[in-house]
Formats: structure tokens, C-alpha cells, sequence
């Protein structure tokens, strides 16, 4: 199944016959949908009714997103029918021991594949930095298994996260100016790529497990919150490393993007708006031409760009538009590469793996497997 993104703002979705045209000034894209699983709207892009009801016939997921990448929502069609496994998702929210145990393994598996880059970056680059961080990421694997409470997993994984991303730098040009993973707003070039391509990830799972018939708002390890996808939050751990961290890791040192491949944006002041109605500019994203920092801010999903820190009041760095065509084009690149998988004992995409993942997850929910182990690519 096709996924395609659309990212030149200004341009208008049309439904022609059985086919969408994509039409903007001196551009024309033809994007035919018999096989098209999702199409993902980045910034500016309208969309007729004729094309979204098109669409929704066709079971397409429809995804927006501004353009600096940060999730607005998504449409898609008829919900699965599956309703008795919500009926076993529900009864498993009510177990704590079923929730610390998928907790306890969704943690592991995302901590073994942080460590499994880090020490192949530590024998490539010869680094005694992230030797010293695999080690402590081993470290932390041990206590994940000790733990006794989703609390205290939750703690063992933002430090190892922590950990993790003083020996993933190592992997940069220090000219890029990443040292650590900020959010809310990315500081960097590399903080942009990952935050940008953590929710690309993060929709590409919620997806998959809507197609599956499970909520995607009943997670284990991430806390349920109104309006938070915390089943996909969970479940997107273990694909961080493999799928987003290693395509920023790629983008950078094959030469795809540059530092002038990005775009700063200044917080918003206060004072720049006057008492006489101008505040109206400051919530309302359609007077303004260009998305305001507070806008940005306002709109950033924290949990689909993992760990990081609030900074508040300092200069957001984004993708330009043709960076992110290149960005996301490696991304696919990345999700079309095969694996083997041992479950089925044969190889698949990442995407495909991805979707088997849930599978296994529904059949986890059911009692028929007695563990869900996410995966850990070689």
C-alpha cells in the first residue's frame, strides 16, 4: 500500500474520475488511490469534498500537519469492527500486573535497540563516549527488569533516554549544534529531523492500529490523557531507533541536508501586537501569511517527539520545504527496507513490520501469546 505526502503549500486536491489531481500554480500531480493507505497534508493544502469523500470510500487515512510536521488530527473511514477487542482492551486497562508487564517490555526492547546503534556507532567511530553510554543503557536494562511499578519504568526510561542522546551526538557534525533533544521547539537541525520524523512514525502506527480494530488511546506505559494516543506512543518506542533515528543519521552523513537546508522561527512578543484588535493575529492562524512561534508551540504533540525538554522563549529551527521532500523521501526509503522478521521467519519492509507488531499486540490482548516483544532489527 502507497503513502504519500503532499508539502507544496498553496495547492488544491481534486477528485478527476477515480484519480486525485493535485493543481497549483504552474504545478500539476496526478496520484491514483486503488492501492493508497494514507496521504498526508503538510502545511497549506486544501482538499475538495469530492477528493475526501473519495477517500474515505477508498478507506484512505487523510493526515494533517503544519509545515514545520506537528500533528493536527486525521480523517479515515469506517471504523473496524472489531469490538470485541476493545471489549479485551478494556478488560486488560484493569489489570495491573498485564500493564507493568507490557510496560516493563515495551522499555526493554526500546532501551536494546538504543543500545544495539550506540555500540555499533562505538566500534565505527571508536568512540569511548558511547562505549561508556552503551554501558550505562546496559545498565538500565537490568533495572527495567526489577521494576516494580509503570512509575518507576517510566523514570528508568527518560534517563536512559537521556543517556542515549549524549552518545547519539556523536554521530553529528558538532557544527549542527545538537547536544541534546530538545522540543517545543526542535533548537537544531538534527532536533528538527527527529521531532518532524517522530510524528510521521507516530501516525504511521496509529494507523496501523486502527486498521487492527484496537483504541489507540488505551496505552500501558504512557499515561491515558484526554486527546493523547497513548497505545501509539507506547507501541512507536521500539521503531524510534530503527526507523526515525537512523534516517536522521543517514540524511546527515550522506550529505541530503545541510545547515542551510532549515529555517529559524523568534518567539512571538507580546508587544508586537497592539491593544486595539490586533491581538486577534495571535490566535488566529488564518489572518496570519506564516505560522507564529506560539502557534507552533500551541499545536507541537509533546509525546509523539519523545523525550526533550520545555524552551520556552528561544529560536525554533524547521525544515524548508524541499529539505523535508529529500527528509521524507529517505524515510520511505528507510521504511521499504527489508528485515528479517522471526516471527514469520522471513523478511518484510518496516512498514510491513510495523503492521505485524500490532498484530501481535491484538493477539497479546486476546491471551493468545503470553508476551508482546518488540522487535530489535540486526
Amino acid at each position: 500500500m502507497a503513502v504519500v505526502y503532499i508539502t507544496k503549500p498553496g495547492v488544491k486536491v481534486h477528485l478527476e474520475g477515480n484519480h486525485l489531481l493535485v493543481k497549483g500554480e504552474d504545478f500539476k500531480q496526478t496520484i491514483y488511490t486503488f492501492n493508497l493507505e494514507r496521504l498526508i497534508l503538510v502545511g497549506k493544502v486544501e482538499l475538495t469534498y469530492s477528493a475526501l469523500t473519495h477517500l474515505l470510500r477508498n478507506n484512505t487515512s487523510v493526515i494533517f500537519l503544519t509545515r514545520q510536521g506537528n500533528y493536527l488530527g486525521s480523517l479515515s473511514g469506517l471504523e473496524a469492527k472489531n469490538v470485541f477487542l476493545r471489549v479485551s482492551q478494556y478488560e486488560r486497562l484493569q489489570d495491573p500486573e498485564f500493564k507493568l508487564n507490557t510496560a516493563r517490555s515495551i522499555v526493554s526492547g526500546k532501551i536494546r535497540n538504543m543500545r544495539m546503534l550506540i555500540m555499533r556507532m562505538a566500534r565505527t567511530l571508536d568512540s569511548n563516549l558511547c562505549s561508556d553510554v552503551a554501558k550505562n543503557l546496559a545498565r538500565f536494562s537490568s533495572l527495567v527488569q526489577s521494576a516494580s511499578s509503570v512509575e518507576s519504568l517510566r523514570g528508568f526510561e527518560g534517563q536512559a533516554t537521556k543517556i542515549y542522546f549524549k552518545g547519539l551526538k556523536e554521530g553529528f557534525d558538532p557544527d549542527l549544534g545538537f547536544t541534546k533533544r530538545t522540543r517545543r521547539p526542535p533548537t537544531d537541525p538534527v532536533n528538527a529531523c527527529l521531532s518532524f520524523g517522530y510524528t510521521i512514525l507516530m501516525n504511521i502506527v496509529a494507523g496501523a492500529i486502527g486498521a487492527r480494530g484496537l483504541d489507540p488511546a488505551l496505552g500501558n506505559l504512557h499515561e491515558l490523557s484526554y486527546g493523547r494516543l497513548s497505545l501509539a506512543l507506547d507501541l512507536m518506542e521500539e521503531f524510534r531507533v530503527p526507523v526515525v533515528d537512523m534516517t536522521v543519521l543517514a540524511c546527515f552523513n550522506l550529505g541530503i541536508l545541510q545547515k542551510d537546508d532549515f529555517y529559524t522561527v523568534e518567539p512571538q512578543k507580546k508587544s508586537d501586537f497592539s491593544e486595539n484588535g490586533k491581538w486577534v493575529e495571535e490566535i488566529d492562524i488564518l489572518i496570519s501569511g506564516r505560522d507564529t512561534y506560539e502557534q507552533i508551540k500551541g499545536a507541537e504533540n509533546e509525546d509523539a517527539e519523545g523525550p526533550g525538554e520545555d524552551d520556552a522563549g528561544v529560536i525554533g529551527v524547521f525544515l524548508k520545504k524541499e529539505a523535508k521532500k529529500r527528509f521524507l523521501t529517505r524515510l520511505e526509503k528507510r521504511l521499504s527496507m527489508t528485515l528479517y522478521y522471526p516471527r514469520l521467519d522471513k523478511k518484510l519492509t518496516l512498514r510491513q513490520i510495523i503492521d505485524r507488531q500490532i498484530e501481535l499486540y491484538s493477539f497479546y490482548i486476546r491471551g493468545e501469546v503470553p508476551l508482546y516483544d518488540p522487535i530489535s532489527p540486526k
